[in-house]
């Protein structure tokens, strides 16, 4: 599987909250929110067109998350 195309990580709506240190895809990028708002101001901020969820255990990101 493409580390890209996780099973879960769905697209998130422009008006889905956003918090900061957690961690979204962007772009097929994994971020780690800089803000606290939504998908939209997040897309502004990281410049990006889509955002989805981000399995940080798939992902294998735990160490990372803390």
């Amino acid at each position: 599987m493409n580390m890209n195309e996780i099973e879960g990580e769905g697209i998130l709506p422009d008006d889905y909250p956003v918090f900061p240190g957690y961690f979204y895809v962007c772009d097929e990028i994994v971020k780690i929110s800089p803000i606290e708002g939504t998908v939209a101001q997040l897309k502004i901020v990281l410049a990006c067109k889509i955002v989805r969820r981000c399995n940080i255990s798939k992902r294998g990101l735990w160490d990372e998350a803390y």
